[in-house]
């Protein structure tokens, strides 16, 4: 119990030292309009069966409507994505994840080439590694669940308004207004 406590510490810290380093000064919003007519969306999703499974729906929708779309997913959940045409994945291993949880720099490489204009951050369990992925992207807007560390690097702030993922997931795609 106490190590774990000291971990999160840890992440805390290292969170905020990237923070510090990558923090670009926006205003933190609530959800009114939108992002309506971004012509490419990149989803960070978790190391979650569950999340994925509830996102390849979002993601479908997004890639339907003829928007450039990325994902970075774990390589375990990138089977939820499979039947969806037109998107570029990036993915991530457990070997591209160090110990207190941030991007080691192979994979901050990996992603450094790509480019959208809105980022979403579906990480209802406040992972520090898409936290600090989401730092490290260059995009327009960036859309997050609100989270302990979140105001330093969404634009935009989701609240979920349930405890079921899914519901929460379809929630969010209706307050994107992408399409």
């Amino acid at each position: 119990m106490i190590i774990n406590k000291i971990f999160r510490f840890l992440q805390s810290i290292v969170l905020g030292i990237f923070i510090l380093k990558h923090r670009t000064g926006f205003n933190v919003r609530k959800f009114s309009s939108g992002i309506a007519g971004v012509k490419s969306v990149l989803f960070l999703l978790p190391d979650s069966e569950e999340v994925c499974k509830a996102a390849s729906g979002f993601v479908k929708s997004i890639a339907d409507a003829k928007l450039a779309v990325t994902i970075v997913v774990h390589s375990r959940c990138r089977t939820h994505f499979s039947g969806i045409q037109n998107i570029k994945y990036i993915e991530y291993f457990p070997s591209d994840i160090a110990k207190l949880g941030y991007p080691k720099q192979s994979f901050r490489e990996k992603m450094h080439f790509s480019e959208s204009e809105a980022l979403i951050a579906i990480n209802f369990s406040d992972e520090i590694f898409l936290h600090i992925c989401a730092l490290l992207l260059k995009c327009r807007v960036k859309i997050g669940v609100k989270g302990k560390h979140t105001d330093w690097i969404y634009q935009m702030q989701f609240v979920p308004a349930s405890t079921s993922i899914q519901d929460s997931v379809k929630s969010l795609e209706k307050y994107c207004h992408i399409t």
